[in-house]
């Protein structure tokens, strides 16, 4: 029973770290429409070598970090209500496969090559609490500058 009440509360949380994630950088994004603004600014000010600097291939870097973080939270959440009522009622993920392919990936083993199922889930959510992490704008600047470092 403990570990059915540790599985839900894992998934209510994915859910909610996921629903936080596309939260803070939906904005973000929405605010890289050219390379004439103030982040991509403030990548360069940061960058010890701002010789050569070419604009559009920080702003393309920084639109790449955001909808890496925007289209994980996505895929989740498109899946999770489906994968949380089949893992929790015993009603067969494997039927779910279709419906939720990310999500069966991680239960079955296939995402985390020595976890699977619970211990699975468990990683995974773990890994979103770090994505949130980077889900601010000062942590995106700060990944982008060090992708041109």
């Amino acid at each position: 029973m403990d570990s059915l009440i540790n599985l839900v509360y894992d998934v209510k949380s994915i859910k909610k770290v996921s629903s936080q994630i596309l939260e803070n950088t939906l904005p973000i994004m929405k605010t890289l429409t050219t390379d004439d603004n103030y982040i991509v600014d403030m990548v360069i000010e940061k960058l010890e070598f701002k010789a050569n600097i070419d604009k559009s291939g920080i702003l393309n870097q920084l639109r790449a970090i955001s909808l890496n973080l925007i289209d994980d939270a996505r895929k989740i959440l498109k899946e999770i209500d489906v994968f949380a009522k089949s893992v929790t009622t015993n009603s067969g993920i494997e039927s779910k496969i279709k419906e939720c392919p990310f999500l069966t990936q991680v239960w079955f083993g296939d995402f985390y090559a020595d976890l699977e199922s619970h211990k699975a889930i468990k990683q995974l959510n773990n890994d979103l609490i770090d994505m949130l992490k980077l889900s601010t704008e000062d942590a995106i600047i700060d990944k982008c500058v060090g992708n041109f470092a």
